[in-house]
């Protein structure tokens, strides 16, 4: 008797049991959290892609852009200007045929620069595992009982980056590539010559 009792209780109270075959009713508004954190997911993931594809895209392009080495290299070909319109010239023809080349170039001596400077090296490893530590986990985080949301976090770390950079001497070291990179694409673009101008009759044609 007092199985059934308790039986009838269950069945008698409202909302006890659903009806069978009836579904559960979800109340959409109780989503709207969670559908707006994928969102903001789906977001980032896409825009992050997005700066990989590009930067995927550029190197695959520029790696079919590059010129034979040897071709590059040519010591045998290459010969003083005659003057000032000639070498404008060669600057012009050379930096647009060899700008994969060039750019490759300009990357070895950035990363040079960076290998030989400690505190650099030091600086730009401490930002790119930060900012990537930062993006994966996407969570806010409590330091001396604040809470510090991504964006500051990714701010606090280019904050710590700053000092390290200006101790490593990070201007100098720009200026030098920028320099270093200048000085030998306009030097090897002046002394090599445009093929088919060393045939005096090039002009004539």
């Amino acid at each position: 008797m007092a199985t059934e009792s308790v039986v009838d209780d269950v069945v008698n109270t409202p909302g006890s049991l659903d009806a069978p075959g009836e579904a559960a009713i979800i109340d959409p508004s109780s989503m709207t959290g969670d559908i707006e954190v994928i969102k903001e997911v789906i977001g980032e993931n896409e825009e992050v892609l997005g700066y990989y594809g590009r930067f995927k895209s550029f190197v695959l392009t520029k790696r079919k852009e590059l010129k034979p080495w040897g071709q590059f290299a040519n010591i045998a070909r290459m010969k003083k200007p005659a003057n000032m319109s000639e070498t404008m010239k060669r600057v012009s023809h050379n930096v647009e045929t060899f700008q994969a080349n060039y750019i490759f170039v300009m990357l070895i001596l950035a990363l040079y620069c960076i290998i030989t400077s400690p505190f650099l090296l030091v600086a730009l490893a401490f930002l790119g595992i930060s900012s990537h530590l930062i993006m994966n986990e996407r969570k806010d985080r409590v330091i001396l009982g604040q809470v510090i949301s991504k964006e500051k976090q990714l701010q606090l770390a280019v904050g710590i980056t700053i000092p390290l950079l200006w101790v490593s001497a990070a201007g100098g070291t720009v200026f030098w590539i920028v320099g270093m990179s200048l000085f030998t694409v306009v030097g090897h673009a002046a002394i090599m010559p445009i093929p088919g101008s060393e045939n005096p009759m090039h002009d004539i044609i």
